[in-house]
């Protein structure tokens, strides 16, 4: 697919500033995209995948790229989604120790909440000012305090 007519694909559903061409293109981590887009909403997430499906557009997942290299079969596709704009809590129930995040939520920004209420989340990802919570989880990158 051509990259006009790729980028034509998304236009209408986030803005010019959420559209990047080429940003991620590193070779050695591979799991790369001609385009990169950085939705903020759930609402975002899912026509993007839509248009995606139904113009056939092969697509990778990142949210802060800090693990990039973990895994995945292709080395580059048409599109990489980029979660790293889809952040923040969705639910804290303190008394319950239960708290929902977006996949996009650093683990630093996880852990910055959770200390207003004396409560902290007993993982050390490698890279906690950058790694997502979604890339924690995906690359299985919990450290050894999970011990």
């Amino acid at each position: 697919m051509v990259e006009l007519e790729l980028l034509s694909c998304f236009n209408s559903v986030i803005s010019e500033e959420q559209i990047q061409k080429n940003i991620f293109n590193c070779p050695l981590l591979g799991n790369n995209g001609r385009i990169t887009v950085f939705p903020k909403t759930e609402q975002e997430i899912s026509e993007i995948l839509h248009n995606a499906n139904e113009h056939q557009i092969k697509v990778n997942i990142m949210g802060g790229g800090t693990k990039r290299g973990y895994g995945g079969v292709e080395d580059s596709a048409d599109l990489l989604l980029s979660l790293e704009q889809y952040k923040g809590v969705v639910e804290h129930s303190p008394s319950d120790m239960m708290i929902t995040v977006k996949s996009g939520t650093t683990f630093k920004e996880l852990q910055m909440f959770l200390k207003k209420y004396n409560q902290k989340v007993p993982l050390d990802p490698a890279w906690p000012n950058d790694a997502t919570i979604g890339g924690v989880v995906a690359a299985n990158d919990f450290g050894p305090k999970r011990l």
